[in-house]
């Protein structure tokens, strides 16, 4: 059976519509599945281990704070005394040893108090940054008490309410006769803070266990009792399992854990399956609701072309053919093959070509501009890591290990926000987060003068703004505006409405301003947005400008205004964008 040339239109869009819309919904749907999947399980093992050297070394310190003591004769020959049948613990001896152990607390934000508790005689020395007590029975011996005595006692962890309880037992050294339980009581907050660190998502949870299998910190956005009861029932199958096979997936649950030193505590990385299902049915459902506009589109459009194409199709072929063909008065007489064949390969061919045109030149100028943003942002970090390594240096040879440390940390972050170009756009309060560590280094630099005050209301932190264009400018005020200014540098960053759609952040200074006749050149390379990519001097500057009017149009941009002794002015005009 003959179909018409309006049933084969219809049929045919209709089938070309369906299959690919079916075959690209199911494909990105299973292979989104995978890659989350095996993304899921890349980033667990990463943060598992991450979060088990930041554990590591947070045991290390205790251990060696508790290790200071136990080489410290005076403080042994203290303990021996106040433990000895028949000897007052008089106030002398009680003085040493809490100034001891107040100079811990003063040293370390997390400690809240640290209790001694007298094996022998039962009496407990409560030490707190308001005072000190002697009393009987202490809290902390009960604890201990329940210890089972195959597990080891240099360092032990438990949790009392809203604090984590870090325990030693001191002994006798001859006889090896426990004298002493020293239990310093911290802050609940940096243990939860901790294993904050390891989350990506609010679903996930991450919990610390103590060689006891007592469920001891937890780091949950929201209750999640069944999960928790999920771990906490599977904790012995999870332990027992080796370090090199720690990832597994049980009850809908990808579980990743990691002891640490020697099982003294035992962390838990706890990511739900839904995380991988929801994605992939979003994509199903955005598959399914393009598949069926794609279908009606398709039906609405075969049906009216079926009615007025083939006409047209007949006149346009006898005028592309008009030398060849003599006689077109009958238009039944004319065959498909002859004219719609030479009209679709003549239409393809100039579609064809213009959409080859058209995709090559926008590919061209959309790749220019995307290069033109990462070389800009690029441009910032060479600077900025050449004047760190410097100070870090300086660090090494005065020996400041722990400072170095976390100038460490703090350069690994930034170098891991800023050379990221997965994104142009970052909110607001990310780049406040990026900026706290660049200050951090900074004032390692300029020796704590930095002040940085931060004024800026919590719906404006959810705004999207271009990357990196806070730091350049505070850097900027540190090497113009503050380096000769002696004193504390005062830096404001305030943000507020500006017209309709429109941010305005503004970051003022108290340093030593800019000369009126440079603050004019100042300006004037500004407004000359070319100079960006041959100028050696303002870098920072011109690249944020040029960055802000590539995205947001020449009307955006840095305004510049200074005082001679009162400081200087940057406001940063930018859109408001939330999404």
């Amino acid at each position: 059976m003959k179909l018409s040339i309006r049933k084969k239109i219809f049929l045919t869009m209709f089938i070309v519509s369906i299959i690919p819309v079916s075959l690209l919904t199911y494909f990105a749907t299973k292979n989104q599945y995978t890659t989350l999947d095996n993304q899921i399980v890349k980033s667990g093992e990463n943060s598992i281990e991450y979060m088990h050297d930041k554990t590591e070394t947070m045991l290390k310190e205790y251990s060696e704070k508790f290790y200071e003591l136990e080489v410290d004769q005076e403080f042994k020959d203290d303990i021996l005394a106040w433990c000895s049948d028949g000897e007052d613990f008089d106030y002398t001896t009680q003085w040493r040893m809490i100034t001891v152990l107040r100079y811990w607390m003063n040293i370390n934000w997390e400690i809240n108090s640290i209790e001694i508790h007298n094996i022998v005689n039962g009496q407990v020395l409560d030490v707190k940054r308001t005072g000190a007590h002697l009393y009987d029975q202490g809290r902390g011996y009960d604890v201990w008490g329940d210890r089972d005595e195959s597990l080891q006692t240099n360092t032990a962890f438990s949790s009392d309410g809203d604090e984590m309880l870090i325990m030693h037992q001191m002994n006798r050294f001859e006889t090896r006769t426990p004298l002493v339980v020293i239990v310093i009581r911290a802050k609940y907050s940096a243990f939860e803070s901790l294993l904050e660190d390891m989350k990506t998502d609010a679903r996930e949870a991450v919990f610390l266990f103590n060689d006891k299998d007592e469920m001891i910190a937890t780091a949950l956005d929201h209750p999640q009792t069944q999960l928790t009861n999920q771990i906490q029932e599977l904790f012995k199958d999870i332990k027992a399992r080796p370090n090199e096979s720690n990832v597994f997936e049980k009850d809908g649950i990808y579980i990743f854990g990691r002891s640490v030193s020697k099982d003294k505590l035992y962390v838990i990385r706890a990511i739900p399956e839904d995380i991988v299902r929801a994605a992939t049915t979003q994509t199903l459902r955005t598959g399914i609701m393009f598949g069926v506009l794609g279908l009606a589109v398709a039906s609405i459009m075969s049906f009216i072309l079926s009615l007025i194409i083939s006409k047209p199709i007949v006149a346009l072929a006898n005028t592309m053919q008009g030398l060849v063909v003599d006689d077109y008065s009958k238009q039944e007489d004319i065959k498909r093959e002859d004219e719609i064949g030479l009209l679709q390969n003549s239409l393809h061919y100039m579609m064809e070509r213009n959409q080859e045109l058209i995709n090559r030149e926008y590919k061209s100028k959309l790749e220019m501009h995307k290069a033109q943003i990462n070389a800009l942002q690029a441009q910032i970090n060479p600077h900025f890591l050449y004047n760190t390594l410097q100070v870090i240096g300086g660090m090494t040879l005065k020996n400041k290990t722990k400072d170095i440390y976390a100038m460490t940390i703090a350069l690994s972050d930034i170098m891991r926000y800023s050379l990221s170009f997965s994104s142009e756009m970052v909110r607001l309060k990310e780049e406040l987060r990026y900026l706290e560590s660049y200050i951090l280094i900074q004032n390692q630099r300029f020796e704590n003068r930095i002040h940085v005050n931060v004024d800026i209301e919590d719906e404006f932190k959810n705004y999207k703004i271009p990357k990196l264009i806070l730091q350049p400018i505070i850097e900027n005020s540190f090497e113009h505006g503050l380096k000769n200014r002696a004193g504390d540098w005062r830096i404001d960053v305030t943000c507020q409405e500006a017209n309709d759609n429109d941010i305005l952040i503004v970051i003022g200074d108290n340093g030593s301003g800019i000369e009126e006749d440079k603050l004019q050149e100042l300006k004037s390379v500004l407004e000359n947005s070319d100079s960006v990519w041959d100028s050696k001097e303002h870098i920072g500057l011109k690249n944020i400008n040029k960055r802000i009017k590539l995205i947001y149009g020449e009307d955006y941009g840095i305004r510049i205004s200074s005082e001679i002794a009162k400081g200087t002015i940057v406001e940063i005009l930018v859109k408001e964008v939330l999404d």
